[in-house]
């Protein structure tokens, strides 16, 4: 649970009056002294958002349109029960408060037939009510960090009785095991399951019944292999298993039936070889960083050119931070003509990787954290370059040329100690003065 503030008022009250847009907020903050409540009085309240305390006055506001409601380090649930009578409410929010019984949450939930958003996050041993069935407009449910005990298994074994039911978020929640109701949601588009470290040999392979599912997430489970079932969620185009054991044979095989699939994490996963992507002609996004590949060249193994070998040309962002390319970048990377992001930070780079230079689409470039001396003048071939990131290469001495990059209006060059051109003191300064600088010094 996040620390509660260290302010001295007793709560803190925002609402959002009919008519108004979002942005615009009533807050009132106290010491002890009382509000004057008559300012929402007499106004319709659609929004409200309470820290610390409930205060009992609140409900002599004209509540009877309120949508939306947000309770934020909640310390007594003394009042919880005049929450019941907001019978429009359709959002819940419940954070880092305390919850000791299922009935302080069973009162929010007494009247919430038009429930469509329930979110419990950061409420440690949060206990949940056997009322949450009966939220048959629920759609979105978020138990974020809400370690869940054992005592919430029956609870949560009637999940598939919310018919409704699209983005569920069980991250970093405790779970021993994904309850078998999950696998019973036939409308859910969502399912987050990161950080639950128990899962690991637990995960049921029941996946196919998912026939809607959208977005996964398994990241930091500790799994070593993937459910075969998840190779036939056909609809599926965002895939996270970052920070997992993968790098067995096979450990992958049922992604490369995910023919829908755009994004898909797959760093840290102590990889040294690609599952097959020939059928993944969808995908866009992809994540490789902190893996074993490399093209460091040994006496026994010269496959410095096989590295990444199979990434589908539809890729536009690729993210391969944290390998060893001591022996330059693979050769594949320079024929991903699409690429719009490239991130290749910490990777070992003694040379600026020249062979970039033929993508005529990158937006997007990370070299921080490498060892290459100089960045040369044919940089300027990347004419649509917007962000340039040489952060922490603290080998660099010497920027040759940078005028004609005409769209970039992000450079980052911290901690770049060893630079002489341009001098730190006009780098210090930002990028219209280092542009100008070039445009000054340099000859075309």
């Amino acid at each position: 649970m996040r620390d509660r503030e260290k302010d001295t008022y007793e709560y803190r009250i925002r609402w959002r009056r009919a008519g108004m847009s979002e942005e615009q907020y009533l807050e009132f903050k106290t010491d002890g002294s009382p509000i004057d409540y008559k300012k929402g009085q007499g106004q319709l309240i659609i929004y409200m958002e309470i820290e610390k305390n409930i205060p009992p006055e609140v409900f002599d506001m004209n509540l009877s349109e309120l949508k939306q409601l947000k309770l934020m380090f909640i310390e007594s649930s003394h009042h919880l029960q005049h929450v019941s009578k907001l019978t429009s409410l359709t959002k819940l929010h419940l954070e880092s408060s305390e919850f000791k019984s299922d009935e302080s949450l069973g009162h929010l939930l007494m009247a919430a037939d038009s429930l469509t958003d329930l979110h419990v996050t950061d409420c440690e041993n949060a206990r949940l009510p056997k009322s949450l069935r009966h939220l048959q407009q629920l759609v979105n449910l978020n138990l974020y960090s809400s370690h869940l005990s054992s005592e919430n298994e029956e609870t949560l074994s009637v999940l598939h009785e919310l018919e409704n039911l699209g983005e569920l978020i069980l991250c970093e929640c405790k779970l021993p095991l994904v309850p078998e109701s999950v696998m019973q949601l036939p409308k859910l588009t969502k399912l987050i399951l990161t950080q639950n470290k128990l899962l690991g040999q637990t995960i049921p392979d029941k996946f196919d019944r998912l026939v809607s599912l959208r977005e996964l997430s398994l990241g930091t489970c500790y799994l070593s292999e993937i459910p075969i079932s998840l190779g036939q969620l056909k609809h599926l185009e965002s895939l996270d298993l970052s920070a997992n054991h993968l790098s067995a044979t096979d450990a992958l095989k049922p992604v490369e039936s995910l023919t829908s699939l755009t994004c898909l994490s797959l760093s840290q996963c102590s990889l040294d070889a690609l599952p097959k992507m020939e059928g993944l002609r969808s995908l866009q996004k992809l994540e490789l960083a902190h893996n074993n590949f490399s093209t460091a060249v040994t006496q026994e193994d010269d496959t410095s050119g096989d590295a990444l070998k199979g990434i589908p040309k539809s890729v536009s962002e690729l993210d391969i931070s944290g390998n060893n390319f001591s022996g330059g970048l693979p050769e594949i990377v320079a024929n991903l003509t699409g690429l719009i992001s490239l991130k290749i930070s910490a990777s070992s780079l003694s040379q600026f990787p020249e062979s970039i230079l033929t993508l005529s689409d990158l937006k997007v470039l990370d070299l921080s954290r490498n060892a290459f001396p100089e960045v040369p003048a044919s940089i300027e071939q990347l004419k649509k370059l917007e962000s340039l990131n040489m952060a922490h290469c603290l080998k660099l001495v010497s920027i040759i040329n940078l005028s004609r990059l005409k769209f970039l209006n992000t450079l980052s060059i911290e901690n770049c100690r060893s630079l002489s051109s341009p001098p730190l003191e006009v780098c210090r300064r930002g990028l219209k003065v280092i542009q100008q600088f070039f445009s000054e010094n340099v000859r075309h």
